[in-house]
């Protein structure tokens, strides 16, 4: 199963069956995880993204919140929020990382009922750039830094918070053996922050 967008040459990785370590992207690639996170008791949502290169380099991290909508909304956001993101800094050959098998099937093309929706028109349109994107599935204790980054920004004011360093938050998680040789370059660089971003007012679809 590799031709998710014949246009644009995205196609989608084999399932990664070890979770607890990282796994670098190819050279020249961006690894990007996202992730959407919805409360149940208020359906509050948020998204996050974290973007990294193939030496652990952190490029950025952001995170979304969205007021209320349903969990695969809040995760179509998070890939919006990505590719937006890596296309405007310029990069050209991209892996998205996502536990949610509906967000596979739209990014392979199987848009269903959501053919005509705003977001998913979006993103299919960022799709067709002139660059490489590639979908991996993966499983859910893979992305518990991104997952504790959406987590964190739900009922916060509506709006996208781009954060100039890691965040507490994600750094924690990163220590405890995620993404490990990205938390030391983080360390040595001391980009690490109680976790106040920038707050971008922008809450459109590009």
């Amino acid at each position: 199963m590799l031709a998710i967008l014949q246009a644009k040459r995205v196609s989608m990785f084999a399932y990664i069956k070890s979770h607890n370590y990282w796994v670098p992207p190819q050279p020249g690639w961006v690894i990007a995880n996202v992730d959407g996170a919805v409360q149940l008791s208020d359906s509050a949502a948020a998204c996050g993204g974290l973007i990294h290169d193939e030496n652990s380099n952190w490029i950025i991290d952001f995170s979304r919140s969205l007021g209320c909508c349903p969990v695969l909304f809040a995760e179509l956001w998070g890939v919006h929020d990505t590719l937006k993101h890596a296309w405007s800094l310029g990069h050209r050959r991209l892996v998205i990382e996502t536990d949610n098998v509906e967000v596979v099937d739209i990014l392979e093309g199987n848009y269903g009922s959501l053919q005509s929706n705003t977001l998913v028109s979006a993103i299919q349109h960022m799709l067709h750039l002139e660059w490489d994107v590639r979908i991996r599935k993966i499983g859910r204790n893979y992305k518990r830094a991104v997952d504790a980054l959406a987590r964190a920004s739900r009922g916060a004011p509506m709006g996208e918070t781009i954060f100039d360093s890691i965040p507490r938050v994600v750094y924690d998680l990163l220590q405890e053996g995620f993404y490990l040789p990205l938390a030391f370059f983080l360390l040595e660089q001391k980009k690490v922050t109680n976790g106040v971003g920038s707050i971008s007012n922008q809450f459109g679809i590009i």
